[in-house]
This record gives C-alpha cells, sequence and structure tokens, in this order.
C-alpha cells in the first residue's frame, strides 16, 4: 500500500555510486518498502558509520552491494553503467535511479529515457523517492497500525461467528436425535 501511495504501481531500484555520494547521498534510505531494491557500489576507501549499517539491515527492501576492486579510475562508473541496462534489460516496468552527483551518468538516463524507462540520477535517496521518503516511515507504522486493527476486527468476527455456531449448536444438543 505504501509503494501504490508512493510511487505508483512501480517498484524502486536504486544504484548507490557509494563512492560519490558517502552517507549524505543516503538520506531518505527509511523511505524504501519491501518491494524496492538497492545496490551499492563501493571500493575500500568507503566508510559507514555501524548507526548507518544497522539502519540499511533493517530494511526490508532488496539490498545487495557490489565492491568495486579495480584501480581504474571510472571502474565503478562503467559497471553501474552495465549492470543497470541488464537489470532494465530484465524488468522494464520498475522505476529506477542512479544515486550520484557525476554528471556522467546523465548520458545513460537520456537514452533510456528515450527508450521509454522510467529512470532518474539524484543526489540522494531522499530525492529519488520524492519529497515523502521522509514521511514513508510513518506511513508504513500507520499501515500497520490500521492491519492490526482489522486483523482484530476479524479475530472477533471469527469468536462471534464460532459463538453463534456453539450456541446454535448447544441449543440443538437438548433436543433428542430425530
Amino acid at each position: 500500500m505504501v509503494v501504490i501511495w508512493k510511487r505508483g504501481l512501480k517498484m524502486m531500484k536504486l544504484l548507490v555510486d557509494f563512492e560519490n555520494v558517502n552517507t549524505i547521498g543516503l538520506q531518505g534510505i527509511k523511505g524504501l518498502t519491501k518491494g524496492d531494491e538497492i545496490l551499492f557500489f563501493y571500493n575500500d576507501n568507503s566508510k559507514i558509520t555501524f548507526d548507518m549499517h544497522k539502519t540499511i539491515e533493517k530494511l526490508e527492501c532488496k539490498k545487495d552491494y557490489q565492491k568495486i576492486t579495480s584501480q581504474n579510475q571510472n571502474a565503478l562508473d562503467f559497471l553501474l553503467s552495465t549492470i543497470i541496462g541488464r537489470l532494465i534489460a530484465i524488468d522494464s516496468q520498475s522505476a529506477y535511479s542512479i544515486v550520484s552527483k557525476d554528471a556522467g551518468y546523465d548520458i545513460i538516463i537520456k537514452y533510456w529515457k528515450s527508450k521509454g524507462i522510467n529512470i532518474t540520477r539524484n543526489s540522494t535517496i531522499k530525492e529519488a523517492l520524492g519529497s515523502k521518503a521522509e514521511d514513508s516511515a510513518e506511513e508504513i507504522e500507520t499501515n500497520e497500525v490500521v492491519n492490526d486493527l482489522f486483523k482484530s476486527e476479524e479475530d472477533n468476527m471469527s469468536s462471534t461467528i464460532e459463538n453463534l455456531l456453539n450456541t446454535r449448536f448447544s441449543e440443538n444438543s437438548d433436543k433428542p436425535a430425530e
């Protein structure tokens, strides 16, 4: 339900150029939902705090990590560009975002947009998800409360039906069998 409210029916797939945006690019990460996917591209120089690590691990979305070991200056960019093409070939219906400040990705964005793909480049996850990214965590909690309420009503209804059936059968149990 949150995904529908936030981005229409499309799932969000984010490819994070962590070498470029570092933890600042992860602002809004709590807005990711169960159907979303995030792929981190990083190298030996990438640093992340334990608090951010715990936040990432709590996410219900699919997470993947791609470590770049090559010393080639553009290795990460080339790999990210290749992988996004592969992902789009597999699933052209999802929305995609490259989280990076590197304008070099704009040619890829322009190409895929010309093919009808919903794709953007953003400097943070919050930008990629839109202005409601920070509200999503509250919305998820609200939805959980609503789901619990409906579950309680279902449980109440089930127990009411069970009570009615038990009452009906117990009323009939006093009568002799015909």
